[in-house]
């Protein structure tokens, strides 16, 4: 009986140990979230110290953050908060948005927007990308189209989780007419000494 009892736990466990699932790379939604601030005209050295740092030192009071990573360029600041596996996504949004809120005394005062924040995965990657053109449209008109009306409908799809629009804003071409620019001459009065 023992005999019996032993060689069909090991024969039901070679069956089983072939069944089980191996995965070297297991997929792990890890919880990280993205702050977006742009300041028009300030250098990578003024976005680092004027908005990263006032932001970052808010972020890491929220509890169950891991690391913090931030990028400044000319005109914009991106941060990257990654939460433990344990932290919900929507509550860690929640926290990050307090943070902002908590934050935004220390801002510029003629920041022309707050701070914004997306809910990303890093393993995810772009898996579609559009190119828009046209005979009639300029670029700008493309940009504005693709930025008011594509953007929004394909953001509301299921499964989608960002959607970036790149192009040309539209610009404003002025044309000189240098007489027209010419200030007439102020005659000088004698000063009578």
């Amino acid at each position: 009986m023992t005999m019996l009892l032993t060689a069909s736990i090991i024969v039901f466990g070679i069956i089983t140990y072939q069944q089980l699932a191996v995965n070297d790379l297991p997929a792990v939604d890890y919880p990280v979230i993205r702050v977006f601030a742009s300041y028009p005209g300030a250098n990578p050295e003024t976005m680092a110290n004027t908005v990263a740092t006032p932001l970052e030192k808010q972020f890491t009071q929220i509890p169950g953050l891991d690391f913090t990573t931030s990028s400044s360029t000319q005109g914009s600041t991106s941060i990257t908060l990654q939460f433990n596996l344990s932290k919900n996504i929507d509550a860690a949004a929640t926290d990050v948005q307090s943070a902002i809120q908590a934050a935004s005394g220390q801002l510029p005062n003629d920041l022309p927007s707050p701070p914004t924040f997306t809910k990303s995965n890093p393993n995810y990657s772009p898996v579609m990308y559009l190119s828009l053109t046209s005979a009639t449209l300029s670029s700008g008109e493309l940009y504005r189209y693709a930025t008011t009306e594509l953007q929004h409908r394909i953001n509301i799809l299921p499964g989608v989780s960002d959607v970036h629009v790149y192009g040309v804003k539209s610009a404003i071409r002025t044309q000189a007419h240098p007489p027209r620019l010419t200030v007439p001459a102020v005659p000088s009065h004698d000063v009578l000494t």
